[in-house]
């Protein structure tokens, strides 16, 4: 997109090139908060449906370890197979871990905990993969909404893997 806008503006990719290495992404939209063993970890909190953690999925450039969960919508997780490239493992969490492990377990590895909290907590984190962080839920199981959801997974996970945030 950003390219197509500097064509119509007649700009060179030097000068779009230049103008995209200041660019900061907003807070909880596929932020990055760092990095762990070499690798990005992400913080999309905003994703509060299967089709925002698609968009995020489709982002990576290589297989990720998503957190997915927190209050379910009653959508399908099944869309989030045709990503499943993008997925080295799953940790699913809060009340719809029920649900995404039914969809998804026959096909992707899946860690349970209760709560996101727990999630971060004891995940072993031994995939030597990116880190997405995009629920695909509501938040209100634990938190009053997504940016309450972000700022803590930003704070605990930076403070677990030692990521300075």
């Amino acid at each position: 997109a950003a390219y197509a806008c500097a064509h119509v503006l007649s700009m060179s990719p030097d000068a779009l090139a230049e103008l995209l290495d200041d660019f900061v992404s907003l807070p909880h939209r596929l932020q990055i908060i760092g990095c762990f063993q070499g690798k990005p970890v992400y913080n999309d909190s905003k994703s509060t449906n299967v089709e925002s953690t698609l968009f995020a999925l489709r982002s990576m450039a290589e297989p990720c370890v998503l957190f997915l969960g927190g209050i379910g919508k009653g959508e399908s997780y099944l869309p989030i197979l045709s990503a499943s490239k993008a997925v080295a493992a799953v940790v699913a969490f809060g009340p719809a871990a029920s649900e995404i492990i039914r969809d998804l377990d026959e096909h992707l590895p899946i860690a349970r905990f209760a709560t996101l909290a727990e999630a971060v907590r004891l995940y072993p984190f031994v995939h030597h993969s990116p880190i997405l962080f995009s629920p695909g839920c509501a938040s209100f199981d634990e938190f009053k909404n997504f940016e309450d959801r972000g700022r803590y997974f930003v704070t605990t996970i930076s403070s677990r893997l030692g990521l300075g945030a």
